[in-house]
C-alpha cells in the first residue's frame, strides 16, 4: 500500500466509526487523516477540512468541549460549526428545560461524561436518567455502579440478580438501604435472616419499620458492639415505650452483661430524655473517677456535654458541674508547670471542696492543695486542708516528704487569713463578683467557666475555642497559641481564637438549647 493512501483511508475509516458511535477511534483515525498541504491545493484542503470538522465533533462528543469548540472556531465550514453548535444547544436545552433523561443520553453519547450524568442522576432523582447510567456501567463492567443505579430506577430484581452473579452484596444492601423502599427493605431483611445474618437482617428490618423483629433479633447478640449501636437505633426510631423499657432493660444488663454505658447515654439523648442522659454520664464518670481513671472521666463527659450540644439540648447542673470540677483538677498540674500559682491554688480549693469524687487520691489531692495554698499566701485555705490530713483515716498516708511541713501548718494554729480573692463584673448584669464563684449573687445566674483558667467568663475579654467551642478568656486563648499550645479541653488549635461577644454567646444558650 502506498503510505500516501493511509491519511485518506483514516479519513474514511473515521467516517464509518463515526456512523457506528465509536467515537474515541473516529476521533484517532480523523487525527491521523490530516495531511500537510503546502502548495494549497484545493483538494488536499478539502481532505483536511473535512478532518478537522471531524476531529471538533469527536472532541465535543468524547467530553473534550475546550478542544472541539475551538477547533470550530478556526474552521471556516458552517457545516461543522452548526453540528457542534447543536449538540451543545440540545445540552443547554435540555438543562433548563429539566428535561433530565434526554440531557443524561447526551452526556453519556455523544459527549461521553459519565460523571457528569452521574451528578445529574443524583441531584434529579431521574428513574429513567438512571437505568441509562446502568446500562452505561454495565457495558463497562462496573457492576458495583451499576447495582446502584439500577437500584435507583427500581430495576431491584435485575440489580440483585447482578449482584448475586459478581458477589457484590455488600453493594445491593448500600443501594437498597439509600434508595429502597418499605417492601425492598423487608424482601432483604427476610434474605438476610435465612443467612442467619442478624445484624445484616435487624438493619433491614428496622428500616422497614419491623422495629420488634429487629430488637428480638439484635438481643440474641448482645456480645457484639455493633448489634447494640443498632438496638439502640433500633429504639430511638421505633418511638415505642415497650420497646425502649426493653432495650433500657437490656443495656443494663438484664442478661446479665451490662452494655457499654456510652450506649444507653445515646438512647436517652436519642429519645430526648436530657435528665435521664446526663445521669448516666455522671454514674459512669464517677466509676472512673473512683479507679483513679481521671482522664478518662473528664474526656467521657466532655465527648457526652458536646453530643448534647450538637442536639441543640440544655446541659443540666450536674453534669456540667462535674465536668468543671474535674477539668479544674486536671489542669492543676499544667498551671503549677507554667508557674500559674494563684490559679493552681485556687482551682485546688475547688477541687478540695468536692473531695469525695476523687476517693483514689485523697491524701495526694490535700497533700498538694497545701503546699501550693501554703506558696499562694493562702494561708488559712492550707491550715483547713492540714487540720484535715490530720484525722485518723488520712495521717497515716501522707508522705513522710511533706508530714512534718504539714504538722506545723495545724500547730500554728487557724488565726491565718487568706489572700482577698479578686473580682470581676458578671457578663449578664455587669456586678462584680468573685473570679472563681460560678453564679452572681445580684442576678442569680450560673455563669460559664473558663476553661484555661477556671475563672468565671466576662465580657469583655471572651472567646471560644475553634474546635469545641467551650468558653474562656481571648487574652487566655491568645497566650497558648503564642505558645504554640493547644484547648486543655479537647487539644485543638487555638490559632483561629477570636474576640468574640459573651452576651450574644449566653443568650443563644439560653434560647435556643431545649
Amino acid at each position: 500500500m502506498d503510505p500516501k493512501e493511509i491519511p485518506f483511508l483514516s479519513k474514511e475509516y473515521a467516517q464509518e466509526l463515526e456512523l457506528t458511535g465509536d467515537h474515541a477511534n473516529s476521533l484517532v483515525n480523523y487525527e491521523k487523516g490530516v495531511v500537510e498541504n503546502p502548495d494549497n491545493s484545493p483538494e488536499l484542503q478539502e481532505h483536511n477540512e473535512i478532518c478537522q470538522s471531524g476531529i471538533a465533533r469527536m472532541a465535543i462528543k468524547t467530553g473534550d468541549l475546550r478542544r472541539g469548540v475551538q477547533l470550530a472556531k478556526q474552521l471556516e465550514g458552517r457545516v461543522v460549526k452548526r453540528d457542534c453548535a447543536i449538540i451543545l444547544e440540545q445540552m443547554k436545552c435540555y438543562e433548563r428545560g429539566r428535561d433530565y433523561d434526554n440531557q443524561v443520553r447526551l452526556l453519556l453519547d455523544p459527549l461521553n461524561e459519565p460523571d457528569e450524568a452521574v451528578r445529574v442522576v443524583r441531584e434529579s432523582r431521574s428513574i429513567e436518567g438512571a437505568k441509562l447510567v446502568a446500562k452505561f456501567f454495565v457495558k463497562l463492567g462496573d457492576h458495583n455502579s451499576a447495582i446502584q443505579f439500577l437500584v435507583m430506577s427500581q430495576c431491584v430484581q435485575e440489580a440483585f440478580e447482578l449482584a448475586e452473579k459478581n458477589n457484590a452484596l455488600k453493594e445491593y444492601a448500600s443501594a437498597i438501604e439509600k434508595h429502597g423502599n418499605i417492601s425492598q427493605s423487608l424482601e432483604l431483611a427476610e434474605y438476610y435472616n435465612k443467612l442467619n445474618d442478624m445484624y445484616m437482617a435487624a438493619k433491614f428490618y428496622n428500616q422497614a419499620g419491623h422495629y420488634s423483629t429487629a430488637m428480638s433479633l439484635l438481643f440474641k447478640n448482645g456480645d457484639d458492639e455493633d448489634c447494640v449501636a443498632l438496638a439502640v437505633d433500633c429504639g430511638i426510631k421505633s418511638k415505642d415505650q415497650g420497646l425502649t423499657n426493653s432495650l433500657i432493660k437490656f443495656l443494663l444488663g438484664e442478661d446479665g452483661n451490662p452494655k457499654d454505658p456510652a450506649q444507653l447515654f445515646r438512647l436517652y439523648v436519642g429519645l430526648g430524655r436530657t435528665q435521664d442522659a446526663a445521669k448516666t454520664a455522671v454514674v459512669v464518670a464517677q466509676i472512673h473517677q473512683a479507679k483513679g481513671s481521671y482522664r478518662v472521666a473528664r474526656d467521657l463527659l466532655f465527648r457526652m456535654h458536646q453530643q448534647l450540644r450538637e442536639k441543640m439540648m440544655r446541659i443540666p447542673l450536674d453534669m456540667n458541674k462535674s465536668l468543671m470540677i474535674i477539668h479544674s483538677y486536671m489542669i492543676v498540674k499544667t498551671l503549677i508547670a507554667k508557674k500559674e500559682t494563684q490559679l493552681a491554688a485556687r482551682l485546688l480549693i475547688r477541687t478540695c471542696g468536692e473531695i469525695q469524687r476523687f476517693p483514689a487520691h485523697i491524701v495526694p489531692i490535700l497533700t498538694s492543695a497545701v503546699v501550693i495554698c501554703t506558696q499562694a499566701n493562702l494561708k488559712k485555705s492550707a491550715h483547713k486542708f492540714a487540720s484535715q490530713l490530720m484525722s485518723q483515716e488520712y495521717r497515716p498516708k501522707i508522705h513522710e516528704k511533706y508530714k512534718k511541713k504539714i504538722e506545723d501548718i495545724v500547730r500554728k494554729g487557724g488565726n491565718q487569713t487568706d489572700a482577698p480573692e479578686g473580682s470581676s463584673p458578671c457578663p449578664i448584669c455587669d456586678e462584680a463578683m468573685p473570679d472563681y464563684a460560678m453564679s452572681c449573687d445580684n442576678c442569680k445566674s450560673l455563669i460559664p467557666y473558663c476553661i484555661l483558667t477556671g475563672r468565671h467568663i466576662v465580657a469583655d475579654d471572651f472567646s471560644k475555642c475553634p474546635h469545641c467551642e467551650m468558653p474562656g478568656y481571648y487574652s487566655e486563648f491568645r497566650k497558648l497559641s503564642n505558645q504554640n499550645e493547644n484547648c486543655y479541653m479537647c487539644g485543638g488549635d487555638l490559632k483561629e481564637a477570636i474576640p468574640e461577644n459573651a452576651k450574644f454567646y449566653l443568650d443563644k444558650m439560653e434560647n435556643e438549647y431545649k
